[in-house]
């Protein structure tokens, strides 16, 4: 069920809420079992090609890649702090209200923060290759 919700600045949007229908399917979802995560990139597919072609492109992705992941990074740290109020994370995850979106954003910033560290050093691992390879 939707209602329209008018706004001056922004376009108008639609609310909707959860029927009694949508919640039982929504628990009978939650009690299967989720399947497994796999991670389909593409530069992945670059990097593990780094010995056979050249790595300037490949660096220079990697590092937009960590960039962007630096700004993400610096939404979901926003995010959390405007759920957690004035609280501090402890204290809101033993007693928030509302816990799922706030632990669901902590699963996308560990992600973020994984991605990125992993960018900026596979860069320097092929920076630091390409100058051992240039003193040859």
């Amino acid at each position: 069920m939707g209602r329209q919700v008018v706004q001056e600045t922004r376009p108008n949007k639609r609310l909707f809420h959860v029927t009694d229908a949508g919640r039982a399917e929504l628990e009978t979802f939650a009690t299967t079992p989720s399947k497994p995560s796999f991670i389909r990139d593409d530069l992945l597919v670059k990097v593990q090609s780094a010995d056979r072609i050249g790595t300037e492109p490949v660096i220079e992705q990697l590092e937009e890649r960590a960039s962007a992941a630096e700004g993400k990074i610096g939404l979901l740290d926003k995010l959390l702090r405007q759920m957690r109020g004035d609280a501090d994370e402890e204290e809101f995850l033993r007693r928030g209200d509302r816990i799922g979106p706030y632990l669901t954003c902590l699963r996308g910033l560990a992600f973020e923060q994984g991605h990125r560290d992993w960018c900026l050093r596979i860069a320097t691992v092929l920076r630091e290759r390409q100058a051992a390879h240039a003193e040859r």
